[in-house]
C-alpha cells in the first residue's frame, strides 16, 4: 500500500517563467542556424535531425538537457536553504516576545 502524495499546486509566477522559457527556447534555433554558418551546433543538428526523421538520440539528448538544468536549480536551492539563516516563524516569536511581558 503507497502513501498518497500529492504535490502542491505551481506558483502561478512559476507557470509563467516556464511558458516563456519554452517559448523563448526557439529563438535559440532561428538565430544558431544563422550565426553558426557550416559549424554544427547541438541545436542546429537537433533541429535538422527531427526535420528528416524522429530519432530517438535527439529525444535522449534532450531529455538529459533538461534533466541538468532540474537537478541543478534543484541543487542551488538546495544549498541557498542550507545557508539561509534559521528563524523561528512569526508566530512562534510574537507568542515568546508577549509572554515575556
Amino acid at each position: 500500500m503507497s502513501p498518497d502524495a500529492s504535490a502542491p499546486p505551481p506558483d502561478p509566477c512559476t507557470t509563467l517563467a516556464w511558458i516563456f522559457a519554452f517559448i523563448g527556447s526557439f529563438d535559440e534555433v532561428i538565430v544558431t542556424a544563422f550565426i553558426a554558418g557550416t559549424c554544427e551546433t547541438v541545436p542546429k543538428r537537433m533541429f535538422n535531425e527531427l526535420i528528416l526523421q524522429i530519432n530517438p538520440t535527439i529525444t535522449a539528448v534532450a531529455t538529459l538537457m533538461i534533466d541538468m538544468t532540474v537537478l541543478a536549480l534543484a541543487a542551488v536551492a538546495l544549498l541557498l536553504r542550507r545557508a539561509a539563516p534559521r528563524q523561528p516563524p512569526a508566530s512562534r516569536r510574537s507568542a515568546r516576545l508577549s509572554a515575556l511581558r
